[in-house]
């Protein structure tokens, strides 16, 4: 309604108004008000997520001479596409490589699809706090409540893609390459910005201080702003996309040879000819949403020397692995990421299910939280051998696929924060 509302109001005044500006605007409404009534009712927690595959994205692979005649199927859930399947990267399935060129605008051939899926804006605090919408935001003011920071920018545009991305007709798969991921994904949520359904626990683990906040089916927003940082430029036309070097507008500043570039279904031609105004989306960060269960530890009132952002990653990494050995699972069923939170936007802890829609993992530890923290401690310790020769991490503690990155920038340091036992954090 937000959005019939905006283009009637820009339709009804007497400025000139560009059209492009009016129908981006109508492909956006028309892509929310097409959304199918199961995939809403699954994200809306009315009906069980497992049963259908909801909030998924895959990599196409289009037909032709030069691929196999058993197609292969590739799909991830949407955290896992946008850091696996943008375009621009390449991964290996079946001892073949496949390289994604772009993104799908419908799911099959002839359909009057039109839009390659939602759009919305990406707002970001003067201290930290993210938030979106599907629809602009004028206001000025952080959204989170409390905050009274201004926003950065204006807002940065992202693109939900509904039908995933493709490889490309013109470059098969070949039996020798190396996989290559563009970009780095980043997660943001606004399920614990006014939210009055939420859980909300004080001195939680029986820790004054410690304030956390249990949301059960909220939203995560995961995106990825290619290689460069400055988003992708996509081909309304076709689909085609790369990874943006600058900021630009139209033509201006195009990636090199995007304008010569080859339809994603043929295996030569040109896609843009004699065509003085082609349809492009410039500088728009790729994005996925993932619905599920999380939990937010706000540390802001024990703010310290020795409690800073770096023992506060590294205790979230234990506590994410505890968490697997408490419940018995794999810890690659919880994931983790950290964001400014409260009014102060000092660092916090969000954990959260892998499974979309949420298993309940994250509410059994919120509901075991002393357990859980004393649980973290041992992550750390180990046995006295290993206190005595680990100093930040290893493969024997907080050393995980997920903490690779956090390691290798310098962000674990285990030995102090497993000192933290003697103050009040873990009495």
């Amino acid at each position: 309604d937000g959005l019939i509302n905006e283009w009637q109001s820009r339709l009804a005044e007497h400025e000139q108004r560009s059209l492009s500006q009016l129908n981006a605007i109508a492909h956006q409404a028309a892509a929310l008000w097409n959304t199918t009534v199961i995939e809403e009712l699954g994200t809306r927690q009315f009906l069980p997520r497992y049963g259908f595959p909801i909030g998924l994205q895959s990599l196409t692979v289009p037909q032709g001479p030069a691929y196999s005649k058993n197609p292969i199927k590739l799909q991830r859930d949407g955290i896992l596409a946008v850091s696996e399947y943008v375009p621009g990267s390449t991964l290996l399935v079946g001892g073949r490589t496949y390289a994604s060129h772009g993104l799908i605008r419908a799911w099959r051939v002839g359909s009057e699809e039109t839009g390659f899926g939602k759009r919305c804006w990406k707002y970001t605090c003067d201290i930290g706090h993210v938030s979106y919408s599907y629809i602009k935001d004028y206001s000025a003011a952080c959204l989170v409540g409390g905050c009274t920071q201004l926003k950065r920018d204006k807002g940065e545009m992202l693109l939900i893609a509904r039908y995933g991305y493709s490889t490309a007709a013109w470059d098969p798969p070949t039996w020798s390459g190396n996989t290559e991921r563009i970009g780095e994904t980043s997660l943001a949520t606004m399920a614990f910005i006014g939210s009055s359904s939420n859980v909300r626990f004080e001195n939680f683990a029986s820790v004054s201080g410690i304030e956390a906040e249990l949301c059960e089916g909220g939203e995560m927003l995961a995106y990825n702003r290619g290689e460069s940082g400055y988003g992708f430029a996509i081909c309304l036309r076709c689909g085609y996309a790369e990874s943006e070097v600058s900021l630009g507008d139209g033509l201006m500043r195009l990636p090199k040879g995007f304008e010569s570039h080859i339809p994603l279904h043929l295996e030569y031609g040109l896609c843009w000819t004699d065509d003085n105004d082609p349809p492009v989306l410039r500088n728009h960060l790729l994005a996925a949403t993932h619905v599920t269960d999380m939990l937010q530890l706000d540390f802001s009132s024990l703010r310290s020397d020795r409690l800073n952002d770096n023992a506060i990653v590294t205790l979230g990494h234990a506590l994410r692995l505890a968490g697997g050995e408490l419940l018995e699972l794999d810890h690659r069923e919880l994931g983790i990421h950290f964001s400014p939170v409260g009014r102060l936007g000092y660092l916090g802890i969000h954990l959260f299910d892998n499974t979309a829609g949420g298993a309940g993992h994250v509410v059994q530890l919120a509901d075991s939280a002393s357990e859980w923290f004393r649980e973290a401690l041992n992550v750390m310790f180990r046995d006295s051998n290993h206190h005595k020769n680990c100093e930040s991490a290893c493969l024997q503690c907080l050393l995980t696929n997920a903490s690779q990155v956090d390691m290798e920038l310098g962000r674990l340091h285990r030995r102090t924060t497993h000192q933290l036992r003697d103050c009040p954090i873990f009495r």
